[in-house]
Order: C-alpha cells, then sequence, then structure tokens
C-alpha cells in the first residue's frame, strides 16, 4: 500500500434513510407528516449543492506518531475527511432566521452526508489493502470508545488537514464540524479481510449512527410510492 499523503475528492449520494435516523423518524409508525417532508426533500435536494467532500490520508507502517492509543508496532491509515463549511454556513442563516425545523433538518442532512464521505475513503482503503496481505479493521475515531479526544492533535500533525479546509480548535473539535477524523488499523490477515460494517464491534446498541442494512429501509416509505428510497 502506499505511505504517500493523497487528497481524494467525492461526488457522493447522502443517503437518506441514515439521515431519517438521526431525526429520529421510526422504521416502522406513522409516515411523518407531509409538512415535515417536504422540508426534508427541500433541504435535501439544497444540500447536495453544498456538500464539497474531500479527504486526507495517509498510512503508516508503525502506528501513528504520537499516539499512544494505536500500537507501534501497527500499520495504520489515518484519515480526515469532511463535507466543507457551506452546509454549516446555511445551518446558521436558518437559525437566525429562527426557521429551526429547517435548520435541525438540513444539520442531519450534513451529519449523513459526513459519514457518507467517512464510508467512502474508507471504501479506498480496504480497495488498496485488497491485493495485499493486508486486512483493514474496523475505523475508529478520536473521542470514542477509550481513543482520548485530544490525541485528534496527532492525526492533525500527521496528516495537517488544513490542506482540505479542516483544522482543530484549543478543545480538539474540528473546523467545519460535519467532518470525521479515524484511524484504521492493517492487520495480517487474507487479502480482502476485515470487517464488514464499521458497527461490528460498537456496544453503543441504541446509537442514531447505527446500520442495519437492509433492515433500515422505512416501512412508511411506501405509503405515497416514494420514488428516492
Amino acid at each position: 500500500m502506499k505511505r504517500e499523503r493523497t487528497i481524494e475528492t467525492f461526488d457522493i449520494e447522502i443517503p437518506r434513510i441514515f439521515a431519517y435516523r438521526l431525526l429520529g423518524m421510526k422504521k416502522s409508525g406513522r409516515r411523518p407528516r407531509e409538512s415535515v417532508m417536504e422540508i426534508f426533500e427541500d433541504e435535501f435536494a439544497r444540500a447536495h449543492e453544498l456538500v464539497d467532500a474531500k479527504a486526507v490520508m495517509r498510512m503508516s507502517h508503525a502506528g501513528l506518531p504520537g499516539s499512544t492509543h494505536i500500537d507501534s508496532a501497527m500499520p495504520v491509515v489515518v484519515v480526515v475527511c469532511t463535507i466543507g463549511p457551506a452546509l454549516e454556513t446555511r445551518v446558521a442563516e436558518l437559525i437566525g432566521k429562527d426557521e429551526n425545523a429547517r435548520a435541525i433538518i438540513l444539520d442531519s442532512i450534513g451529519s449523513a452526508a459526513a459519514e457518507e464521505v467517512a464510508d467512502r475513503s474508507n471504501q479506498i482503503i480496504c480497495s488498496m489493502a485488497s491485493p495485499t496481505d493486508f486486512a483493514p479493521d474496523t475505523r475508529r475515531s478520536p473521542g470514542y470508545g477509550t481513543w482520548n479526544i485530544r490525541e485528534q492533535r496527532a492525526i492533525f500533525d500527521y496528516l495537517e488537514p488544513g490542506d482540505i479546509g479542516v483544522t482543530l480548535t484549543d478543545t480538539c473539535m474540528m473546523v467545519p464540524r460535519k467532518s470525521v477524523s479515524y484511524a484504521v488499523p492493517l492487520e495480517g490477515g487474507k487479502p480482502g479481510e476485515g470487517k464488514d460494517h464499521r458497527c461490528e464491534n460498537c456496544n453503543m446498541e441504541h446509537c442514531a449512527y447505527r446500520g442495519d442494512g437492509d433492515d433500515a429501509l422505512f416501512d412508511w416509505m411506501n405509503e405515497k410510492g416514494d420514488p428516492k428510497q
């Protein structure tokens, strides 16, 4: 696998089902009010114009420099990805106009978009590992589980993601907020071997971000012939 620092750009499709879940919409039960769905569709269409999906990534054969969490003997790929600032700017404008429902809906769509960029960049890692003896493990991020949020600084020092417009605050929060940082340890194993799903090793059973594969389809989506599943 290549060790050079690379920048990737993506043309993504935002997963609407993921956005539904973040908004608290239930898999079963009644379809949300038509007024809510109209706002959702309006902001969903607008969101695609606001997303500028990018990622910077780099491989290390000796862990993450400066990290006490990633074993220094472990090969790892480190990534920072983002959808850019435009969607967050619109959310702030909507809040300023007291259009809070639109703001909440668009913010959730933005979170779904950011996770899609993380998934797409993770797919690149899996594709690069496929012809090798590396097996990508589940991706992990500072601030989750036992990985201290302060180790964001190690990721930023290693990747310098300012090139894609992502910076770090004094409290180790990323700006723009709709950004994701993560590391993928590379275990030795069969070519292409690895975890099937990012949620596989997570113990947060009721997390809004948890994916359920095909079961994530919402029962009410076809009630009015929804063509945009």
